[in-house]
C-alpha cells in the first residue's frame, strides 16, 4: 500500500497506450504467476500441512528465486547467497525436527 501512495502521481501520469505491449505482458505474468501461483500452492499446502510448516516453507522463496536467476539471467552466486541458503535450510531443519517432536506425542494418543 505504502508502494502505490508512493507511485501514485506518476502511475495517474501515464497514458496507458503509450506502455508498450511487452511492459503489460510482463506485469500479466507477475500478476499471475508469481503472485495467483503461489497463493493457490500456499492453500493447497495449507489443507495438507500444518499452518506453521507451511509458514516455515515460505523462506524457500528467495532461494527459489536465487535459483531462477542464477538459470535465467546469468547470476552468479557470491557468499551472500550462499550463507542465505545455509540459514534458510538450518531454519526449515530445526522448523521440521521441531515439528516432529511436537506432533508425534499427539499422534500417538489418537
Amino acid at each position: 500500500m505504502a508502494t502505490l501512495a508512493v507511485t501514485a502521481p506518476a502511475l495517474l501520469r501515464v497514458d496507458p497506450r503509450a506502455v508498450p505491449a511487452a511492459v503489460w505482458w510482463g506485469l500479466a505474468y507477475i500478476v499471475l504467476i508469481p503472485t495467483a501461483v503461489n497463493y493457490v500452492l500456499n492453500a493447497w499446502a495449507l489443507r495438507r500441512s500444518s499452518p506453521a510448516l507451511v509458514a516455515a516453507y515460505t523462506t524457500l522463496q528467495p532461494v527459489i528465486a536465487a535459483l531462477l536467476a542464477i538459470v535465467f539471467l546469468g547470476e552468479t552466486p557470491g557468499v551472500r547467497e550462499i550463507a542465505g541458503f545455509l540459514l534458510i535450510a538450518s531454519g526449515l531443519a530445526t522448523i521440521n525436527g521441531w515439528l516432529r517432536r511436537v506432533t508425534a506425542p499427539l499422534a500417538r494418543s489418537s
